[in-house]
Formats: structure tokens, sequence, C-alpha cells
């Protein structure tokens, strides 16, 4: 475990308020740092069955777990466990807590570091249309890694929401580019302009 770069991860993000569930992770975390554990992936363990009475995720628990995979950049690996390990760490939590998108992507980026891009695809799809104006941090062209399947032509439909509330002056110019990226097919066309003039964007399995 690479303790000084879990701390620089975790001095990173903004503090939420305490609870009961960050206070748990914490303890598990300091009990860890100062007596030591096997190995890392046993303290995964430790963590997992910490939360095991946890019905939901709060932000306090989230800001002491998410320093585990590092602060999203290149900063190197805080973990010392194998990367399937470590993506079914929060692959486990992402399905414990399947309303948390901060969890979903943590489980998706993961997932990718560990060769599994089908689950990896399949955790930031299922992140990204909880609140599609909240990207995941890490360094990832999801769009690369979502085309050529039908999650592609829904990202971009997400994408479309995102401009249409946020970015209006933008809509037509995107509505041109997907009309050139899928107007040969005339149900994804009229998708596009649905969704532009104020539709829900259907989910592809």
């Amino acid at each position: 475990m690479n303790w000084e770069l879990y701390h620089y991860c975790r001095r990173s993000q903004k503090r939420p308020e305490p609870s009961r569930a960050g206070e748990t992770i914490a303890r598990v975390l300091s009990e860890a740092e100062r007596s030591g554990v096997p190995d890392d992936a046993d303290l995964l363990a430790l963590l997992i069955q910490s939360l095991a009475e946890t019905p939901t995720l709060d932000d306090a628990a989230f800001c002491w777990l998410k320093p585990l995979h590092g602060c999203g950049g290149s900063e190197g690996y805080v973990l010392g466990v194998e990367p399937a390990i470590e993506a079914e760490f929060w692959s486990s939590l992402a399905k414990k807590y399947p309303s948390h998108q901060g969890l979903a992507y943590l489980a998706a980026d993961s997932a990718l570091l560990a060769g599994a891009n089908a689950t990896a695809r399949r955790f930031f799809m299922h992140g990204f249309r909880m609140d599609p104006s909240t990207p995941p941090a890490m360094a990832v062209d999801w769009e690369d890694e979502l085309r050529g399947t039908d999650w592609h032509f829904e990202y971009r439909l997400l994408l479309l929401v995102r401009t249409r509330r946020y970015y209006p002056d933008e809509l037509i110019e995107e509505v041109d580019e997907l009309a050139a990226l899928f107007g040969d097919d005339a149900e994804k066309l009229r998708l596009i302009h649905e969704v532009a003039d104020g539709g829900d964007v259907p989910q592809f399995q």
C-alpha cells in the first residue's frame, strides 16, 4: 500500500461532513496503516466486511474509499494488488450501492485496467446515465471505448441532453454532427431530433 500517495489523493478532495460509515472506514484504514495487514487484498476484504450493515454509502465514506484508486491522474498505483482484485473490490461496492455514481465510475475504470472491457463499459454507462453532466475524473476516452457498440449511440444522446440543458447555443451544431455520424440509420436520426427537442434517451442493454 502506497500510504503516501493515498494521503496525497485524500487531501486533494473536498472534505464532507463526518458520518458513522465514514468513521468506520477511517478506523479500518488507520488500523491497517498503523499495524499493517498481511496484504492489500486482506485490507479490501476488511473494508467490504466493515460495510456489511451499511445500507447506503454517504459522501464521507466514499471520501475515504476513493483515494484507494488514486487521484484519477498518472500519479501511480495506491494498492499493491493485481488489477483483477481491485476491480472485484469496486465491482462489489458498485453492485451493493447501485445508485452511487462515483462507485460505478471506479468500477468501470478498474475493470478497464483489469482488461474486462465489456464490464467496464457496462459500469460506465450505468454511472453516466445517472447524471451525464458529471463525467468521471479518470483520463479515459470513453467515446473511443464505446465506439462500435449500441452504447456509443446512447452515450452521444446523453451528451446531447447535456448540451440541450447547459449549452443550448451549441445544440444545432451537435445535432448536425450526430446526423453525420448516424444519419444512415433512419431510426437513430429520428431519435437524435427527438432528444434534441426534449425527448428522453432510450437505454441500450
